[in-house]
């Protein structure tokens, strides 16, 4: 299976809203909305960051400096003795932003810097957005964020801690400790002189959650998971684990036949489901004014896993050497039913990657990682007899423009291949469109697919 751009790795938060009635949501702000510029098909902008840095260019000022990067720390530790991940910006002259979560909740904070020295800094947090707090009496949204509990913070000698108080304001309530310990740093790139989504890690192309990628979302996956019995495939065994902010479950390896390395795709699995919480926090951040809180009946009104937390995750296919999970969720912070996308990912289970379906395939390319006309002519033609027919669906879908990249391929119990679209923007297009064993189409395959289905060594 070719790296997966389905929406599920995306920012999944209202991304359904915001396409169906974009002049109406950026009307909301008192800011004229600029011009939006599609991405390219194979690389997705996710859409609560589209959303949010459209926004922020059309409210910063004209005559802002923009810069082209800076550094963002992340900082692990307790307020009051409740777990946090922070991430501070070092922008070197640029504006000081940041964002915090607790660990028991996952949604980010954003943060506003009220000044800093080499020795210590001041950050306020947003609460989160209410009709009361974020509308203005003539239905636009206000243009600054509501705030509330304030940092002040000391740096240690080293730079390697910060330590100080966090209160409810800058003068009410108790003062709560804060300990904290640098964690790791990245860089990022700054559109403008202010812009909070400039923080955000984008996840662009589904590059995968690592301390050096994104060391505060990394921190913020590093909680203790629930795990289920042990189940039966086959030959080999997995059991369910599930994150108890976003509940949904998912499965981990256990062992494969003959004793086979289960971290490699442990690994891949990992970063599937911490795809999965991502998109979940997401939805919750848009609880925040620089989240891009909407009232309704735009946004969801309030704080929303985006459903998540009902994603049906399931094993079509396990062996020592192929992996294929099915997904069916949605895709808008509101949750809605039933699952609106089913995505599948197929990996190599000992190269500890998605599957080369070249190495499948004879007609599939590995540089596009597309199929190559023969096999799509084989497709549209196996379509004619797939029990699934449709005739509309064959004129509109099911044709060599939508399979030279809507096409893929997962597997399922008994060898059997099961061609899909995927990746299209006509949900009547996406789905099955063949299943065959790869017993009976032995003609469209490479000597090395017997290396990964020993059963067609026979």
């Amino acid at each position: 299976m070719r790296a997966p751009v389905q929406s599920t790795f995306s920012r999944r938060a209202r991304w359904h809203v915001l396409n169906r009635n974009p002049r109406n949501v950026l009307a909301m702000r008192p800011a004229p909305a600029p011009t939006r510029r599609a991405a390219p098909r194979k690389m997705f902008m996710p859409p609560v960051a589209l959303a949010a840095v459209l926004i922020g260019i059309a409210a910063t000022p004209a005559c802002a400096e923009a810069l082209t990067t800076a550094e963002a720390v992340t900082y692990t530790g307790t307020v009051g003795g409740q777990a946090i991940v922070l991430e501070l910006s070092e922008a070197g002259g640029g504006p000081l932003v940041g964002r915090y979560s607790y660990q028991a909740n996952g949604a980010d904070i954003p943060l506003h810097g009220l000044g800093a020295t080499d020795d210590d800094v001041v950050m306020v947090e947003e609460v989160p957005c209410t009709p009361a707090l974020c509308v203005r009496p003539d239905g636009n949204l206000v243009l600054d964020p509501p705030l509330g509990g304030q940092f002040d913070l000391q740096y240690s000698a080293d730079n390697s801690k910060l330590t100080g108080s966090w209160r409810a304001s800058a003068t009410i309530g108790d003062a709560l400790p804060v300990e904290l310990t640098r964690f790791g740093q990245r860089a990022y790139a700054l559109e403008d002189a202010f812009s909070y989504f400039s923080l955000i890690w984008m996840n662009y192309n589904n590059a995968p959650i690592t301390p050096q990628t994104s060391p505060y979302d990394y921190a913020k996956m590093q909680v203790p998971v629930s795990q289920g019995s042990v189940q039966a495939w086959g030959g080999t065994t997995y059991r369910q684990v599930s994150d108890p902010r976003t509940k949904f479950l998912f499965p981990r390896v256990v062992a494969l036949p003959g004793g086979g390395d289960t971290e490699a795709v442990n690994a891949l699995l990992e970063q599937r489901r911490w795809a999965t919480n991502f998109s979940g926090f997401e939805c919750l951040s848009a609880d925040y004014h620089s989240g891009v809180w909407m009232p309704l009946p735009f946004g969801t009104g309030g704080a929303s896993l985006g459903g998540i937390e009902g994603d049906d995750v399931s094993i079509t296919y396990l062996s020592d050497t192929v992996m294929t999970i099915r997904q069916a969720g949605r895709s808008s912070c509101g949750g809605g039913e039933p699952y609106d996308h089913i995505d599948y990912y197929t990996y190599d289970v000992r190269g500890g990657a998605p599957l080369d379906l070249s190495q499948i395939f004879k007609d599939w390319d590995a540089a596009s990682g597309n199929p190559t006309q023969p096999l799509i002519d084989w497709v549209i033609s196996a379509y004619q007899e797939f029990p699934g027919y449709d005739a509309d669906r064959a004129t509109g879908c099911v044709t060599p423009d939508y399979l030279i990249e809507g096409l893929d391929v997962s597997f399922a119990e008994d060898d059997v291949a099961v061609f899909l679209i995927v990746d299209s923007e006509d949900v009547a297009c996406a789905g099955p469109v063949a299943a065959v064993p790869l017993a009976e189409i032995k003609d469209l395959l490479t000597d090395n697919a017997a290396d990964y289905f020993p059963s067609l060594r026979s």
